[in-house]
């Protein structure tokens, strides 16, 4: 074989597997990339209402009842493959949807029974739902924390609450920031 065919021979190969090595990146990304679901969610706390219901009673005077809350979510969600998303809330964290809202965006209300709540005191409470958003490629979770207090949200970190209810008078505190 002369070096012009030689020469020729090794392009080809090398041309050939340029290509294969280029192809093999691409799917590799683009399987990465089909991975992806992207999910915001925000918490309306400044509309949040106890649901309360008010019965007469014989006697003349009225019996409130507090059956839940009710609470607006916006939701914002990205993925790749929007024609299979499946999204909506847990609102008992038990893993199951509760509430379907399979739109990639939008603003849901969601009612949740008193069961599901945590109140702090008369007027204050606290709960948390999960966002779940899945389609055939994967899966993204987002725990919300629920309040009608939104300083509340803005200036605690949830997942250190501690609760004392005993009487500390005879401590000594001191208070130091956290930033």
């Amino acid at each position: 074989m002369n070096k012009k065919a030689f020469s020729m021979s090794i392009i080809v190969l090398l041309v050939g597997l340029s290509g294969c090595l280029g192809e093999s990146e691409s799917i590799e990304i683009n399987e990465a990339n089909s991975q992806l679901i992207s999910l915001e969610i925000i918490n309306d706390c400044e509309n949040t209402q106890i649901n309360v219901q008010s019965t007469e009673l014989s006697n003349g005077s009225i019996l409130d009842t507090t059956l839940g809350i009710n609470v607006s979510v916006y939701h914002a969600i990205y993925t790749p493959n929007v024609s299979e998303l499946v999204f909506g809330y847990d609102t008992n964290l038990d893993g199951t949807i509760d509430v379907f809202d399979n739109s990639t965006k939008g603003v849901t209300n969601i009612s949740i029974p008193v069961s599901e709540i945590e109140f702090v005191s008369d007027d204050f409470f606290l709960t948390s739902i999960a966002g779940i958003a899945t389609a055939s490629t994967g899966i993204s979770t987002q725990l919300v924390h629920l309040s009608n207090d939104c300083e509340s949200l803005s200036n605690v970190n949830l997942a250190q609450i501690t609760v004392y209810r005993d009487d500390f008078s005879s401590y000594d505190f001191a208070v130091t920031d956290a930033s």
